[in-house]
């Protein structure tokens, strides 16, 4: 009996606990995307590890786990969790679970009262997360006791944490602290960046400037563009799978000087990593992604980008965006009739264009071959009763629109999707 105790302590003592990031395949690695996975279990453990020795594109096991609520102390941002050992690296999971991590922040109940489990099948084990990372503490009330906990940030700033007990409603948040405030500093200090800027290989970006650049490759990545693609061609791929190679001779340029640490062949094209880059005190400038850079974009451009403010070249043709150019794009402040300056020519752009683009310059053209009209709402090519109620939907469902459903939507271009764009349908079916 004394052998058998001995032994279970001797197991507990030794047993290893590991934690994991987990990413989606053709997807950012962001916030949005990413969640982790904690395992106590050896052998499942050395699995995920097996996985990492893999590249990225061959990680073909993705996480199929028991989902709980609250972030468990470990899976931050999202206030849902995997339960501990109770997921496996699965090659083939049932569709109903399949999803993205925002479909249970945004429907708990439905996931976790009702499936119970999450399997997206485009996960796979992104990296072990060897380092303590920074886990903020603002709003967790660990009682009126002065036992010291430990360091932790709160309010964004490190901090002596005491209370009753590590551990809040079944939480454990033990292995969260720091032991010292130097620790914690390292960990958590903020960078010294102003407000709207965050901090990237030690530089100050703009941060509306990196979202576009960050929703351009998003609507890329989710366009579905067939591009023909060999199996093994890293240059072909929407966005072009090359400019995220260690080999990419793409750059960028902060402050005068060339940079060339933009590319880290994580499997995902990042927002410093597209085209080619110009930036001033924290802004960008310059993007150059036309002809002979081979970005391969795809999918509409964001209607954001007139957040692009100090924007002085904007070059993307020969690409493959699609949808209508958002108005929006007229209030950079940039030289349209410079091509040097501005190119959007020979995407897969729809007219009608902006009042700002001179669609009679010489050599202006898009390959608008499957362009819709306006007012084919559902996008079918043919305009008839079902754009009518598709229409009535989304005006009386009080659903809102993306920009490029809310352009083909709006018959009268009055910025308003009301009736008299419905009669303005049913006249184009009627041919009044």
């Amino acid at each position: 009996m004394k052998g058998t105790i001995i032994f279970f302590l001797i197991s507990a003592l030794l047993s290893e606990e590991a934690m994991f990031k987990i990413a989606l395949q053709n997807l950012p690695i962001s916030e949005e995307y990413i969640y982790y996975v904690k395992a106590t279990d050896n052998n499942l453990i050395e699995s995920c590890r097996e996985q990492l020795l893999l590249p990225i594109e061959n990680r073909n096991l993705h996480i199929n786990g028991q989902l709980e609520y609250t972030n468990g102390g470990f899976n931050q941002h999202w206030n849902w969790h995997i339960l501990p050992d109770q997921w496996t690296l699965a090659e083939v999971s049932i569709e109903v679970c399949d999803g993205l991590p925002s479909y249970i922040e945004n429907n708990p109940e439905y996931w976790i009262d009702n499936v119970g489990s999450f399997c997206a099948w485009s996960s796979y084990i992104y990296e072990e997360i060897t380092n303590q990372e920074c886990f903020d503490f603002t709003g967790i009330n660990f009682g009126e006791c002065e036992m010291l906990l430990g360091v932790g940030l709160v309010n964004e700033n490190c901090s002596y944490i005491s209370g009753c007990d590590w551990m809040i409603d079944g939480i454990d948040y033990s292995n969260l602290f720091f032991n010292s405030m130097n620790e914690c500093n390292e960990n958590c200090s903020s960078n010294e960046c102003e407000s709207d800027f965050i901090e990237i290989n030690d530089f100050c970006f703009y941060q509306e400037d990196i979202s576009f650049l960050q929703t351009i490759i998003t609507n890329s990545y989710q366009s579905g563009i067939d591009l023909g693609c060999d199996d093994g061609d890293s240059y072909c791929g929407s966005p072009n799978p090359y400019m995220d190679s260690y080999e990419s001779w793409m750059d960028i340029m902060v402050d005068g000087e060339i940079y060339e640490w933009n590319s880290n062949g994580n499997g995902v094209v990042e927002p410093l990593e597209l085209g080619v880059q110009e930036w001033q005190n924290g802004r960008l400038t310059s993007l150059m992604c036309g002809a002979y850079i081979y970005c391969q974009l795809s999918g509409p451009i964001p209607e954001q980008i007139n957040n692009l403010t100090a924007i002085e070249t904007f070059r993307i043709e020969g690409n493959y965006f699609s949808g209508f150019i958002p108005e929006s794009i007229c209030e950079l402040d940039i030289d349209y009739d410079n091509s040097l300056e501005f190119d959007v020519r020979y995407n897969q752009l729809c007219p009608p264009y902006p009042s700002c683009i001179d669609i009679n310059a010489d050599f202006w053209g898009q390959y608008d071959e499957e362009c819709n009209e306006i007012g084919d709402v559902n996008h079918d090519y043919t305009i008839n009763i079902l754009d009518i109620i598709s229409l009535v939907s989304i005006i009386f469902d009080s659903y809102i629109p993306d920009y490029q459903t809310f352009f083909i939507s709006d018959i009268n271009s009055d910025g308003v999707l009301d009736v008299l764009d419905i009669i303005l349908i049913v006249n184009i079916i009627l041919n009044i």
